[in-house]
This record gives structure tokens, C-alpha cells and sequence, in this order.
């Protein structure tokens, strides 16, 4: 290859990419490094399509290349700053917007992002300041406050969701896709009607969204109406809107509902459909499992998954909550411990794993699997509450008061919680009910407390 060439290869690699011709793309970026291994852009690039392939381990390692080339390489800062948002990471994302704004002011998608940064840190009016800045450079951006919105929604603030949410419909800049976002905020505020026509608003500008109605029953279904949540959620399928996963939703819905035979069906048709699909019977097992108790049906659904190799990583999380749940907590923990180390995103599975177990009277068991995701930092708001009740219950009142305080810390306007598995609740309890439980055993504590000294101060008299 020719010296000074790289530019044209890189050119090449540029075109073929806005012809959506990856693969020739990856190749032309490819020769650029082969003729000039420090051209920069073109690690950036093949960080982007890696990206695009879901290769997130090998996309940030070609996005750290070109930093190392260019440490102030504004696309490879970037991006590295979106991974960073998604996985929680704000201060690095932070670092790497502002980095990029310092040198580029008018960078919009940078700014929206540090937005989104700024909310997820709870600092909100820096978050708005932001979207305004970006909504005076361009009229053509959208949903900035509706993704500020979400992100209150996400700690079950919904009047404060709906607050900023509904500024972007006001000023005509909600998209279709978070306006079904929209439509859940209104239905978890009991507006369903609102709801609806913000739904058929949606589906009216776009024909591919699917699953709004489906999202809007699944809040009836967390109210264990299931008969309303099917209602809605039947009008996604009936209108052939309705994801392969909504679909496995629908039929764990019928289960509830006591229509066993419909929910094979479903699934039968889905599996038939798509040869994709995973974790279709795994799903109906637990439906079985959380509506009637009943273990040998969540087997017998786990093994059928297993004969089809359908099982994913959800699967085989359910896989291992029957594993516990039969004694053998040896090969579930093995089983679980694998999954984590794969996959650092997942929550709550060994939490998953102890509840049947303290339901089933084996208390130290069980909270010993809920400490280990505490300690391991896989501990959801969710089971952070379950873990605080259940800490409460025997007395362990600092422990309790901690967590709680955790959950309060982002869910301040909570005030009820479901105890146990959140489609099935043991019981809903309120946020004043809880309190009163863990000063009880701050109470309780206490006087213990007091009668041990006061015991030990006699033993030192009579001494």
C-alpha cells in the first residue's frame, strides 16, 4: 500500500458507512491502520461499528486507541461517555461531556447527555438549564425534558415525571416513542383515559412502535388486577403490535387469570413464529410458581425450555430459583455466580434465589443469599426494602434504618411497597407501617440493650 494513501482508504471507510456497507467499511478502515496504525478516526470508527454489532467489550477498546492517539478526540470521548451514563458511571461520564463541551460549546447531543447526567445525579435545574440551552440552538431537537421526566418516573416520582414530560408535549417536541413513555406516567397516576389517546397519538406517527398498551396493562397487573391488565394488553396483539417479550407477558397475565391452556397456546404460536424467542415456558413456570406455589409445574416449564434450548440468561436465573427452592443451593449458587461474572448488569438473584426460602421458614438461609447481592452491590431499591422488613422483623433495627434510608435517598415520594416478588406480593405495606416497624426494633433494641447493662451492673455489685 502507498504512503499517504490513508485518507483516501479512510474516505472509502466514510462512504461505504453511510451506504450502510459495514463490513466493506471495517475493511477500508482496516487498510487506513494498515498504511498509518496511529490515524485516530479511523479506531473511532471502528468503535462505532463495532457498536453498532453489540460488540460493547471491543468497541470501547478501539474508542480507547484513538484516545491514546488523541486524548482529546472529541466522537471516541464521546461515545466512551455514553457507555460510561449507561453503566452508571456518571462522574466519568460527566468528565468526558464537559471535556467535550469545553472545546465545543454548540455540541447539542453532548449537552443533552450531561443533561441526562446532571438528573440521574438528582440535580435537576442543571439538567433543565441544559435543555433549554439546547432547545434555543435548535428547534429541531426533542424529548430532552421527556428523558429528564424519565428519569423521575424511574424513582416512582410520576408528578414530578409528568411535570417535565408534559413541557415537551406542550411545545410539540415528544416524540412517539416517549410519548408512550408518557402514556405509563398518566396510567400509574390513575388518568388511563389521558393515557390511551396519548397511545393511539403514538401508534397514529408510528406504525412500528409496539407493546404501548402492553406497558400500560402491566400497571394494572402490578396491581394484580389482572382482568384490566389483559384488557389493554390483548389490543397490542390483537393489532399485531406486541414484542415476542410482551408476548411471553400476555401469557403469564393468563396464567393469572386461570387460563392455563391459552397460555400454551401463546406460547406454542410464538415459539413456532420465532426461533429466537427464550424463556418462554421458564416464564409460564413462574407464573405458576408466584399464583399458586406450585414447584413442580415451574419445573416441568424450566425443563421443557431446557429440551428446546430456549434458555437465556433470565431463564436460568429462574432456573436457579428452583434449584433453591428444591435444596440444592450448592449448584444454584454456582449457577448464579456464573451468571454474574457474565453478566455485570444483572440484580437481584441471589435476593431471588433467599425469598422462597424465608417464606418457607429457612430465615437465616434466605437472608444470607440477600446479603451476599447487598455486599456484591446487585441490590435493587426494590429488594433493599424487602431486605429492610424482613431485617426489621427479627430486630436487626441499624442494618434496616440503613437501607431504607437508601431507598429514600431516590424515592422519596414512595408511599407503599410490595413485600416479596413484586407481581405477587406476601403484602403491601406503607411507608408509615414500615417506619413504625423498624423503630419498634430500634426500641426494641434499645431495651435490650439497657437490660444487659443493667445485668451486668448487678453481677458487678454482688461481686
Amino acid at each position: 500500500m502507498n504512503e499517504g494513501s490513508e485518507w483516501i482508504h479512510y474516505g472509502a471507510g466514510m462512504v461505504y458507512m453511510r451506504k450502510q456497507c459495514y463490513k466493506d467499511a471495517a475493511n477500508e478502515f482496516h487498510k487506513t491502520l494498515d498504511i498509518n496504525p496511529s490515524y485516530a478516526n479511523s479506531y473511532v470508527q471502528l468503535g462505532i461499528l463495532n457498536k453498532k454489532n453489540g460488540e460493547k467489550y471491543a468497541a470501547k477498546c478501539f474508542f480507547n486507541e484513538a484516545l491514546k492517539l488523541d486524548p482529546e478526540n472529541e466522537e471516541a470521548n464521546f461515545q466512551l461517555g455514553l457507555y460510561s451514563l449507561v453503566d452508571g458511571e456518571l462522574d466519568d461520564a460527566k468528565k468526558r461531556i464537559s471535556l467535550i463541551l469545553k472545546s465545543n460549546p454548540l455540541h447539542i447531543e453532548a449537552k443533552i447527555n450531561l443533561a441526562v447526567v446532571f438528573g440521574r445525579k438528582g440535580d435537576f435545574v442543571q439538567g433543565q438549564a441544559l435543555i433549554e440551552d439546547v432547545y434555543a440552538l435548535s428547534r429541531t431537537h426533542r424529548d430532552g425534558f421527556a428523558r429528564l421526566g424519565w428519569i423521575k418516573a424511574a424513582t416512582k416520582d410520576w408528578p414530578g415525571a409528568l411535570k417535565l414530560m408534559t413541557r415537551d408535549l406542550k411545545s410539540e417536541r415528544l416524540s412517539p416513542t416517549l410519548q408512550l413513555n408518557l402514556a405509563r406516567v398518566y396510567g400509574h397516576l390513575g388518568d388511563f383515559e389521558t393515557a390511551v389517546d396519548l397511545i393511539e397519538e403514538a401508534y397514529s406517527q408510528n406504525k412500528s412502535l409496539k407493546d404501548g398498551y402492553a406497558k400500560l396493562g402491566w400497571i394494572k397487573a402490578e396491581s394484580q388486577d389482572w382482568i384490566s391488565a389483559f384488557g389493554f394488553m390483548i389490543k397490542d396483539y390483537e393489532k399485531g403490535r406486541m414484542s415476542s417479550k410482551w408476548q411471553i407477558n400476555l401469557s403469564m397475565i393468563q396464567i393469572f387469570k386461570g387460563e392455563y391452556e391459552g397460555s400454551v397456546k401463546l406460547i406454542e404460536a410464538l415459539y413456532t413464529d420465532d426461533k429466537r424467542v427464550t424463556d418462554g415456558y421458564a416464564r409460564m413456570g413462574w407464573a405458576h410458581f408466584l399464583s399458586s406455589g406450585n414447584e413442580q409445574k415451574l419445573e416441568f416449564f424450566i425443563e421443557k425450555d431446557v429440551r428446546l434450548d430456549r434458555l437465556s440468561v433470565e431463564g436460568k436465573i429462574i432456573s436457579a430459583i428452583a434449584m433453591s427452592i428444591h435444596g440444592k443451593l450448592i449448584p444454584a449458587r454456582i449457577l448464579m455466580d456464573t451468571l454474574y461474572s457474565e453478566n455485570s448488569f444483572l440484580r437481584d438473584g441471589f435476593a431471588l434465589m433467599g425469598w422462597p426460602l424465608i417464606e418457607k421458614g429457612k430465615l437465616k438461609a434466605g437472608i444470607t443469599l440477600i446479603e451476599k447481592d447487598y455486599r456484591l452491590n446487585r441490590l435493587s431499591h426494590i429488594w433493599k426494602i424487602n431486605y429492610a422488613y424482613q431485617l426489621a422483623k427479627i430486630g436487626q433495627a441499624q442494618k434496616a434504618r440503613a437501607l431504607f434510608n437508601e431507598v429514600m435517598q431516590v424515592e422519596n415520594s414512595r408511599q407503599e411497597f410490595c413485600i416479596g416478588f413484586q407481581l405477587k406480593p406476601s403484602k403491601i405495606i406503607k411507608k408509615s407501617d414500615l417506619i413504625q416497624m423498624i423503630e419498634n426494633a430500634e426500641r426494641f433494641h434499645c431495651c435490650r440493650h439497657r437490660e444487659r447493662n443493667d445485668e451486668h451492673e448487678d453481677n458487678r455489685i454482688w461481686r
